[in-house]
């Protein structure tokens, strides 16, 4: 794996690169491993997506064709929409501790404060059918170790990942939450308000496109 923690990939300088990089992850059957070894063997997203259709054909698909430059482009401008932005790994902003994982995501959407993504973060998450005793054991924890200037990191669902976020704001803290869906789409429902508060008050992140 020569793009690891101590081989960083370089980020895309260009807007082709950007553009090169969005459509080669949201290529059909291209994932996390394969967009790595696409990368290693070619030098570049845009070499890459020019060799898909063969890699495809070697694999037994034909008639492949690569994610487009239009939905791309499409997706660049729906989360332009939002205010969000594109961090890619190897920038500044994005979170050195993901680059631990072989599958670190190449690049993430991202909204509020991105400063805070350097922080030390330590997850809190839980059952969405908590106890009550759990609820008020992880808005504690939260609350807790936003004082101790730890980044609560959870994923914004009902129970547990709710009270973990409401307890660092509580007290004070920064919380990041990690959407499963795309930027916006806040689930459940009844967590938009806590969402437009952490937007507020902290970062949200999403590997998924907008809309999704």
């Amino acid at each position: 794996e020569i793009f690891s923690s101590s081989h960083p990939l370089l980020p895309p300088t260009t807007e082709d690169d950007r553009v090169a990089w969005l459509r080669l992850l949201r290529s059909y059957r291209v994932g996390l491993s394969t967009f790595y070894r696409l990368m290693s063997d070619h030098g570049s997203a845009q070499t890459a997506l020019a060799a898909l259709p063969q890699v495809a054909a070697d694999a037994g698909l034909q008639n492949y064709t690569a994610f487009s430059e239009s939905a791309a482009l499409a997706e660049l401008k729906a989360g332009k929409k939002l205010s969000a932005r594109l961090i890619f790994r190897g920038a500044p902003e994005y979170p050195l501790a993901l680059n631990d994982l072989v599958d670190a995501p190449p690049f993430l959407w991202a909204l509020g404060d991105l400063e805070l993504l350097q922080r030390p973060k330590i997850a809190l998450v839980g059952a969405r059918n908590a106890s009550s005793l759990g609820l008020r054991m992880a808005k504690l924890m939260a609350a807790d170790l936003g004082t101790k200037g730890f980044a609560v990191v959870s994923g914004l669902a009902r129970g547990i990942d709710t009270a973990a976020h409401a307890g660092s704001i509580a007290g004070n803290g920064t919380t990041i939450a990690v959407m499963a869906g795309g930027i916006e789409i806040v689930y459940p429902p009844e967590n938009e308000d806590l969402y437009q508060n952490i937007i507020e008050t902290g970062a949200i992140v999403s590997e998924m496109p907008p809309g999704l």
